[in-house]
């Protein structure tokens, strides 16, 4: 069996190690080095150079020595030698050839296998290109991993030779490489490497800190002699090179001198640089770069959901983070708590590569690594927004899939298949199926990458159509959007129509233009337009939900019209114009003013449409019971009187589910959780996004499935208790049962919100900042105190006397700062 291999593909310098016999070994080059710089020439004779003796005479052979080339991974710059245009894939190819041949070398047999590194935060378009380099340099790249995950696996396979690991561990990976930052949290433990957060900026590293150097001594130089060496690309060479050893010897020394003998010549003859540099001057010099290092470390942590207070251990990667300003960094933010020193930041990525590739051969057992994806995925609908389907930190390998459907018919854009407003339905065609203007036979999908709510401000990484969909009316087609991200984070997308199950698909390939701030400036835009992009993508979203609305009510006046009561009906059609005119005008605020109208007598209109049919229904029963009468009676007034009351007590007695869910579409997530919960648990449950027909009026649709069900669970949150049709949810539970005997209504809160008076009143439980276990446990328990038992009163209430102050009645789940006074024994009011 060929040899597999981790290769650390650096900006500034490159590693290799190997697993023997289940220990990791750094392989030292020809060179001797452990190290290989990352650095790739072409001789006069055409003859390519890499390494040492690339970089060795790169100062005599400046432009066609090419380094750093790792900073243009997944964009389309190109170098041009000899009429011949090298991309950065070639040019790491040869990098990666270099390191091959030095392990095969080293082992005497044939490498055909690796795994290889990129930065955490590196893009789908980067990944593609280093898996490309890989190929191009004849390797099987059985896996891209990420430069801190890899340090992590390293440092659990190197900490469980000396120290028994009972517990699991949260380490911080702080990696400040040649070109990239990346900060990674990690929990340890039992074997598992889980990635829970990671954040970053692909354009920052030591080289950054060697440009600040340089740029520098040029300014003095200049200042001294009146010269600019910028301008002499020789001369530039050596004070970069100069620059680097500088920076190392400041890392170890206070005070450094650079002594550039010739560095270039005047009128008067040859001029020599000779500089001093105390490690303060260096280090005001390059605070800001120190301080771009905050943001990552603060936003990993959060984006973790752990106190500084809980990281047990900081890894330190990276060559440049010997700087002592960047020690200083990481003691500050990490509460003065002191980085392990027992791996090698140069060495230590490729060490945890080659466990990986030992892992991924068999070699190495009782290992798995679990990564995340850096960035969210989505694609564009309807109104410019950002659906993402995979959000950012989600663990991969994973694969999503979402139903979307046509937005009008005209235009090509999507819409999710989440019923935007309870009340209407995802967007609709008119009851004839017509296709105005032609219809819509294709869809568009756009796949993006970012963070910000409207998708024109992400990263556009592909585009493709699906045709050829049939004569249907608007929101009819069902088509199934499905994201797979693999264990290399690269990216597959296909959207299937359900209805004809015609397919099309794409992987997300390299190539793609990145500017160079690109990824950082996604998460900084994210940050700073925050507001401004969830005003955007409300504005959007709430004119996508009036037009759905005003579809879902005409169709169901169309077909039902005869049925309702013509002053409900006039109502009904009075709040639908006016709705009408709101989303031509484009005002969301008058949209969503008019949708809360139009819910609200759609409503009323629903509930006596309702009645009437349980009227006739029991109408219909009574008339059957007396029928089969033999030589009955006549039937008197009275009779249908006891025959209704029957009837409607028969209706009551009956309910089709245990729960039914209600939510906002913010909250889906939650919703699906505590419902597959509660089904795994026993019950039963009717929930919008899984049981609700597309086509029906969702008004009255939620008004049945709250009568037939036992309990109502509210899932509150903010924009729950903002919304109009939560409320009127929630409110037709509490209304069922107004002194809450019998529990119809049971809130948990998802979020930390403020209930609104009534709720306060109703015994509820969190959920939210808790481990999904400890939610689980808190879940069935509060279900089960409210199920149990609680029906009806097992005798009458006593007199309360004086009130009392008590605890809540579900054990340990006593919601924030909730105090109840004790009016009657079983049930306790605000």
């Amino acid at each position: 069996m060929a040899r597999a291999v981790g290769i650390d593909l650096g900006t500034t310098n490159s590693v290799v190690s190997v697993l023997e016999g289940g220990e990791p070994t750094v392989i030292a080059n020809a060179e001797g080095s452990r190290t290989t710089p990352s650095v790739v020439a072409f001789a006069k004779n055409g003859e390519v150079l890499v390494g040492e003796v690339a970089k060795r005479q790169a100062v005599t052979n400046v432009e066609r020595t090419i380094r750093s080339v790792k900073r243009h991974m997944g964009t389309d710059w190109k170098m041009k030698v000899d009429n011949k245009d090298f991309t950065p894939q070639q040019i790491s190819a040869f990098i990666l050839q270099k390191l091959k041949r030095d392990a095969e070398a080293y082992l005497g047999e044939t490498v055909t296998d690796a795994v290889i590194t990129v930065p955490a935060y590196f893009d789908d378009a980067q990944r593609q290109a280093t898996t490309e380099a890989g190929t191009i340099a004849g390797l099987n790249v059985m896996r891209i991993v990420n430069e801190p995950t890899a340090a992590a696996l390293a440092y659990c396979l190197v900490r469980a030779r000396w120290v028994a690991v009972d517990e699991a561990l949260t380490v911080l990976v702080f990696d400040l490489g040649g070109g990239s930052f990346d900060v990674s949290l990690v929990e340890i433990g039992d074997g598992v490497v889980d990635v829970k957060a990671t954040h970053g900026d692909t354009h920052l590293g030591g080289d950054d800190w060697d440009q600040r150097m340089t740029d520098h001594l040029i300014k003095t130089f200049q200042g001294q002699h009146g010269v600019d060496l910028a301008k002499d690309k020789m001369a530039l060479q050596r004070l970069r090179e100069a620059a680097e050893k500088a920076k190392i010897e400041l890392s170890q020394s206070t005070q450094t001198t650079i002594n550039l003998p010739y560095i270039t010549a005047s009128a008067e003859g040859p001029l020599h640089l000779d500089v001093s540099l105390t490690r303060a001057e260096f280090q005001r010099m390059t605070q800001d770069l120190i301080d771009r290092c905050k943001i990552p470390f603060q936003q990993a942590v959060k984006d973790a959901g752990i106190k500084v207070a809980q990281i047990d251990h900081v890894l330190l990667v990276g060559g440049s983070t010997r700087t002592p300003g960047v020690v200083d960094l990481v003691r500050e933010l990490s509460g003065g708590r002191e980085p392990v020193r027992s791996v090698n930041p140069d060495e230590v990525v490729a060490v945890g590569a080659s466990v990986q590739a030992g892992v991924l051969k068999g070699e190495v057992r009782d290992v798995l690594l679990l990564d995340v994806t850096p960035l969210s995925l989505g694609i564009e609908t309807k109104g410019g927004i950002m659906t993402k389907l995979i959000e950012r930190n989600t663990t991969i390998p994973t694969k999503r899939s979402e139903i979307f459907t046509t937005g009008d018919d005209v235009s090509g854009r999507p819409v999710p298949n989440r019923p935007p407003p309870k009340g209407g339905t995802a967007a609709e065609g008119p009851p004839d199926g017509s296709r105005p203007g032609g219809g819509q036979p294709s869809m568009i999908f756009e796949v993006f990458q970012g963070e910000r709510e409207m998708a024109a401000y992400n990263k556009k990484l592909g585009m493709f159509e699906l045709t050829g969909l049939p004569p249907a009316p608007r929101g009819v087609p069902q088509i199934e959007v499905t994201f797979d991200i693999d264990a290399n984070g690269i990216v597959h997308v296909s959207a299937k129509d359900l209805g004809t199950q015609k397919e099309q698909s794409m992987t997300i390939t390299g190539g793609s233009a990145l500017p160079k701030d690109d990824i950082e400036k996604m998460v900084r835009d994210a940050e700073q337009y925050a507001e401004e992009d969830k005003q955007r993508r409300e504005e959007a979203e709430t004119r996508n939900q009036g037009e759905s609305l005003v579809h879902s009510t005409e169709r169901f006046l169309a077909e039902n019209g005869d049925k309702v009561e013509a002053t409900l009906k006039a109502d009904v059609e009075k709040k639908l114009a006016a709705l009408r005119l709101a989303s031509a005008r484009f005002d969301a605020d008058a949209v969503a003013t008019a949708m809360g109208a139009l819910q609200k007598a759609s409503a009323v209109m629903g509930r006596s449409m309702l009645a009437r049919t349980e009227a006739d229904r029991a109408v219909n029963a009574g008339q059957n019971r007396a029928d089969g009468r033999a030589g009955s009676e006549p039937r008197t007034g009275n009779g249908n009187d006891r025959d209704l009351k029957e009837a409607a007590s028969a209706s009551d007695q009956s309910r089709d589910w245990d729960f039914f869910i209600s939510y906002t579409a913010y909250d889906i997530k939650w919703a699906e959780w505590i419902a597959w919960q509660l089904e795994q648990a026993g019950y039963t449950v009717i929930i919008q996004s899984w049981h609700m027909v597309p086509g029906a009026n969702y008004h009255v649709m939620m008004d049945e499935a709250i009568r037939r069900s036992r309990r109502t669970v509210a899932v509150l949150s903010d924009r729950y208790l903002q919304s109009v049709y939560g409320t009127t949810e929630w409110q037709a539970a509490h209304a069922g049962d107004p002194q809450g005997l019998r529990r119809k209504l049971v809130p948990i809160r998802v979020s930390d919100c403020d209930r609104p008076g009534i709720l306060r009143s109703v015994i509820s439980f969190d959920l939210f900042e808790v481990s999904e276990a400890v939610a689980r446990d808190r879940l069935l328990k509060g279900i089960r105190a409210a199920v149990e038992g609680h029906d009806r009163p097992v005798k009458a209430p006593g007199f309360p006397g004086a009130p009392t102050s008590i605890a809540a009645l579900i054990p340990d789940i006593t919601p924030h700062g909730q105090t109840v006074r004790h009016k009657r024994p079983d049930f306790p009011t605000a």
